[in-house]
Formats: structure tokens, C-alpha cells, sequence
């Protein structure tokens, strides 16, 4: 996966300024930490090598507008990242 493809899934992270996952990490926690370049080198390596294990998610309810709740799923930042790098290779090659 290319550099660029990996950078241009971040941004798209960030963008949509996502809650966290189950591992209490959030998108701008990573930024202002500095680490997004070593999420993305493990990332990448780890999606080069067919080894990358997602994390379960954080199930939280949210409401409906006629009433009740239903739950959502909350990836983790590292977990969205890589989806969105793996559709953004897969789409290239359709």
C-alpha cells in the first residue's frame, strides 16, 4: 500500500471526527501525541502482511427519533484508517 493511500485514509479519519474506539484512542489524542506516522508504518506493514487483527468495537446506544435506542458499533481510529485504505486499493483495482 503506498504511502499516499495510507496518509490520504487518515485525513479522511480526521474529517469525520469520529468518537473512540474501544481503546480510548481518538483521532486528534493521535495527532496531538504526534503518532500518526508510527500508526501508519505498523498499520501498513501489518496490512502488507495479511496480519492485521481488528479490534472489537465499542457498542454504545444511541436514540431513535420515534423512541427506544439502537446500537452502534465504534471502531477503533487505526481500524477506520485501514477499511478506508483497504477500499481505497480495491477500488483502485476495479
Amino acid at each position: 500500500m503506498a504511502h499516499d493511500v495510507a496518509l490520504g485514509s487518515l485525513e479522511t479519519v480526521k474529517e469525520n471526527q469520529g468518537a473512540a474506539g474501544r481503546d480510548g484512542e481518538t483521532i486528534d489524542g493521535i495527532c496531538v501525541a504526534r503518532e500518526e506516522g508510527l500508526m501508519l508504518s505498523d498499520l501498513q506493514d501489518q496490512l502488507r502482511a495479511k496480519t492485521y487483527p481488528l479490534q472489537p468495537v465499542r457498542r454504545v446506544d444511541i436514540p431513535k427519533t420515534k423512541g427506544g435506542t439502537r446500537p452502534l458499533g465504534i471502531a477503533t481510529v487505526e481500524d477506520r484508517v485501514g477499511t478506508d485504505c483497504d477500499e481505497a486499493v480495491a477500488g483502485a483495482h476495479l
